[in-house]
């Protein structure tokens, strides 16, 4: 009943199995709780031609984990934006990685030492310290989980403060045509308003969640709902469970004394 509990909770990953995550410098965790929410890319792989990845905030929750929707992992983009990263390509790669609010990249310890030479070589990066075997770099621009973008796409991109799913700020009025670009995945689930009205979702980059902005300002508010599915699978799962337990429960007994003769056995049977 226990196994089957368990099963039911964590899920069956089979060969696929999901990692422990990743623990990162502590003033990289508590920078991950700021307005800006950043995020830490974590490089790992035994080979220069073999290139294992991780996408995680604070400590080392990997994306997609409690209350944040997937923006990684089986992200083809992200997929490219790391394999031109670790190919040394030469071009600044600060702006590709900060459209997935990546301000940090740590390279695990017995990572190849050629993938540590060619971030040191790459445009937009600074090595920041050495740790236990792995090294950290800082990503040289402007990072948030929330940016407002302008409408040719050049100029200043404003953070908007965020908590690590939801956004509740002022916007300043601006230029027609900005975008509300958050570096999470398109989802049916999100909603934004402005003063009261909603704005109207796109997808941005091919892959990130946006909403048109208007000319002038207000409050805005950005919030997520998780499909019907999913609601619908947590609740059997908790039905599941409370089956389980009922079953687990011991039942009443009654005892019968084996020494009783067979004639006394039988009545007491009845």
């Amino acid at each position: 009943v226990l196994a089957a509990a368990g099963w039911m909770i964590g899920g069956a990953d089979g060969p696929l199995e999901r990692r422990d995550p990743v623990q990162v410098p502590a003033f990289v965790a508590e920078e991950s709780t700021t307005r800006d929410q950043p995020r830490t890319l974590i490089l790992g792989g035994t080979s220069p031609d073999t290139v294992s990845y991780s996408l995680v905030r604070g400590s080392g929750a990997r994306l997609g984990d409690g209350e944040l929707t997937e923006a990684g992992g089986s992200n083809s983009h992200l997929d490219k934006v790391v394999a031109n990263l670790v190919a040394g390509s030469g071009a600044d790669q600060g702006g590709q990685l900060s459209g997935f609010a990546i301000r940090y990249v740590l390279v695990r310890d017995g990572a190849p030492r050629e993938m540590s030479r060619v971030l040191d070589a790459t445009p937009g990066l600074s090595r920041l310290s050495q740790l236990d075997g792995s090294a950290l770099w800082r990503v040289d621009r402007q990072v948030a989980r929330v940016m407002i973008t302008p409408a040719s796409g050049e100029g200043e991109h404003i953070a908007v403060g965020s908590a690590a799913v939801e956004a509740h700020a002022r916007i300043p009025a601006g230029e027609a045509g900005r975008v509300l670009r958050i570096a999470d995945a398109a989802d049916p689930g999100w909603t934004a308003t402005l003063d009261g009205k909603p704005l109207t979702r796109k997808t941005v980059d091919g892959w990130a969640q946006g909403f048109e902005l208007p000319a002038n300002g207000g409050r805005l508010d950005l919030t997520h709902d998780a499909p019907i599915t999913h609601t619908a699978w947590i609740w059997a799962q908790i039905g599941l469970l409370v089956v389980l337990v009922v079953m687990a429960l011991p039942g009443r007994r009654r005892e019968i004394d084996d020494d009783l003769p067979d004639e006394a056995l039988a009545v007491a049977a009845e």
